[in-house]
């Protein structure tokens, strides 16, 4: 049985598996190999310094004439190309430069600065936009500043890539990772939204993996010969595959992905195992978001929702996840004992309820703002429509204590469970072990946030058909699919392939975008919905009107959309960014991070594009309530209150 054919059929086994082809292995390498890796960084950027000073010359004496301008874009593509071709090094191994060299051209927002500074954009796709724009001679003197810059971010480069680290497991992870950059950015178009290269630069990014692979092919091939030629030949082919079909919208991303990008991944894995290098989980007792073992990054495992934890040592407890389950479906936490976190959150809409606005606990007012699903709620860095908080456990305290939402406090919901005996030995049991086992805050949070960590649905139709699990799937799937990462351009703020504003590849940061969502579903006499989103928490001009990318994943159970629930149907939301949003409304929104261009998509590619978001659909797993819950004695004080009619 071939190794990738192994993957599939048993995670477990295959990690056992991988871990005694170790024993081949019980002396380090000679270092060669890292510094031939280190030689290529070197290379790669020399190589790319001359190309962007041939570029800063063609600036300097750009004018209006056709041949200036040609020679300038021309000068600017092959600099971009260079970059590319040593981005895996780049972004693993200095990820300040390649924020520098090819961040975004939008302003950012240095929240960990109390100053609270605008970060200016530059790097290459600040460049791009200016060159490839209306009036790029006007703008002269900003272009030769921008590209006086980039030579100055390469010196510090070379000067920090000859000192850093550099060992080989490094390098097989920063080739890992380009496959998912390529993947589910270059593809995309997210980093040249303008010039729309993003094909040919995928190639240079492909054969750039390829110079790290021939690294290693010399030592695979004469210990492990059959994974030398598989490797070899699974980079070739993807190489040769992107060559020839450099075509943005007609290029085939979910062929390409299925069936070269993803057994280059795990190949690249199984070569990472039979040499004996060691993992970042064998050397360090902290996780990643994506799980290195697994060969696909369309398993069901393949990221780890404990990752997000504020506790770095969290893990999948079956005691506190059961504990949680009970609390979730318990009305005990709430201040009239009628509402419950499944209240609002009902399992069978993907744990959201339905409506545009929920109301409050005396049920007089609404919350203010849609209630979302919680299947894959563990797969972020960022919570609530505003992002104002950073972990499960924050938010789930947050709503508990929220006056309009379950108006507790933790002092009277820790009474009220001490007072069920039930409940006592259940987290005396959820916690046995640990130094306090009493029922307190920290348990009660933890325990909510085991419950909704479990809620994990990535074993939809679609993600069985990426790795193989199943061979045929609707073609409206497929061409939605390379819709949604193509021309519609949805996969540039709902990243692949959690679906959400998670950036690939560390999937490290969630994002908030500015998309001008009206008040109602009037097109005719739209007006830009008041509410003001992120603005509201850091007070920043650039955060007006400014919300979570939530994932899409689910999406056919979690109407209505947005965070007012506008739009009631996905016809709507996807006529809305075809539109293109706020500002293909008519609203004056300076500050709007979706392109505000029509998409111009035809009838028949927007029902394939949302054939393609209800193929995500799985909440399998994740929708039992409980049989029973535990009781408790209501005190005559507490009865003498709600008869009292607080509400």
């Amino acid at each position: 049985m071939k190794l990738r054919t192994l993957f599939r059929f048993s995670p477990i086994i295959t990690f056992v598996f991988l871990l005694s082809l170790m024993a081949f292995r019980t002396e380090p390498l000679a270092d060669s190999q890292k510094e031939r890796g280190r030689d290529l960084y070197l290379r790669g950027i020399d190589s790319l310094t001359v190309a962007v000073e041939k570029f800063n010359q063609e600036i300097e004496s750009l004018d209006s004439s056709p041949q200036s301008l040609r020679r300038a874009s021309n000068a600017f593509v092959a600099a971009r190309l260079k970059y590319k071709r040593i981005e895996f090094l780049v972004g693993y191994f200095d990820s300040h430069a390649e924020s520098r060299l090819n961040g975004a051209p939008l302003q950012k927002v240095n929240e960990s600065d109390l100053q609270r500074t605008i970060v200016e954009p530059e790097g290459f796709q600040v460049i791009e936009e200016i060159l490839f724009g209306e009036n790029p001679v006007e703008e002269k003197k900003r272009l030769v500043e921008l590209s006086d810059r980039l030579r100055y971010r390469l010196e510090k480069m070379r000067t920090f890539a000859e000192q850093v680290t550099i060992t080989d497991r490094y390098l097989f992870e920063a080739m890992r990772e380009e496959i998912l950059r390529i993947a589910f950015l270059g593809l995309t178009g997210f980093d040249s939204p303008v010039l729309a290269n993003s094909i040919s630069e995928s190639e240079e990014g492909m054969r750039g993996v390829e110079d790290g692979v021939k690294l290693y092919l010399s030592l695979l091939r004469e210990e492990f010969p059959s994974v030398a030629t598989e490797l070899q030949k699974q980079v070739e082919k993807g190489v040769e595959y992107i060559a020839i079909r450099n075509d943005f919208d007609s290029f085939d991303r979910l062929d390409f992905i299925r069936d070269y990008l993803n057994p280059l991944y795990a190949e690249l894995l199984t070569a990472h195992y039979s040499l004996g290098y060691q993992t970042f989980a064998e050397v360090s007792p902290y996780t990643r978001p994506v799980r290195y073992e697994v060969p696909s990054i369309f398993e069901i495992e393949a990221f780890d929702p404990f990752f997000y934890s504020p506790d770095p040592n969290d893990s999948r407890h079956e005691g506190r996840v059961e504990l949680g389950r009970l609390l979730f479906f318990d009305p005990i936490l709430s201040q009239n004992v009628r509402r419950s976190c499944a209240s609002c959150h009902h399992p069978e809409k993907a744990f959201s309820d339905g409506l545009a606005k929920n109301l409050d606990i005396s049920g007089a007012h609404n919350v203010g703002r849609n209630t979302p699903g919680l299947v894959n709620v563990p797969f972020q860095s960022k919570f609530f429509w505003d992002g104002r908080t950073e972990h499960l456990e924050h938010q789930i305290e947050n709503v508990l204590l929220n006056h309009s939402e379950m108006r507790m406090t933790f002092e009277e919901i820790i009474e009220r469970l001490r007072q069920s005996p039930s409940y006592q030995i259940i987290f005396t049991e959820a916690y046995r072990g640990m130094s306090d086992t009493a029922i307190t805050k920290y348990a009660i949070t933890r325990a909510l946030g085991s419950y909704m960590r479990a809620l994990v649905g990535m074993n939809s139709r679609f993600d069985q058909y990426m790795r193989g699990d199943l061979q045929e799937i609707d073609p409206a799937v497929k061409r939605g699919f390379n819709l949604f990462m193509g021309k519609g351009s949805c996969g540039t703020c709902h990243f692949a392939p959690l679906f959400s504003g998670v950036v690939p590849p560390k999937y490290l940061e969630t994002e908030t975008e500015v998309l001008g969502v009206p008040a109602t579903p009037d097109t005719l006499h739209p007006m830009l919905d008041a509410d003001l989103g992120r603005f509201d928490i850091h007070h920043d001009q650039l955060y007006k009107h400014s919300f979570k990318t939530v994932t899409v994943r689910n999406v056919e159970l979690t109407a209505p959309y947005m965070h007012n629930g506008v739009f009631k149907t996905l016809e709507e939301v996807v006529d809305f960014y075809d539109r293109g949003g706020g500002i293909g409304l008519g609203f004056d929104l300076p500050n709007q991070t979706l392109p505000g261009d029509r998409l111009n998509l035809t009838s028949e590619e927007k029902r394939d594009l949302i054939a393609f978001m209800r193929s995500l659909t799985d909440t399998v797993g994740t929708t039992t309530d409980p049989d029973q819950l535990p009781q408790f004695p209501r005190t005559t004080e507490w009865n003498q209150r709600q008869v009292g009619g607080e509400y």
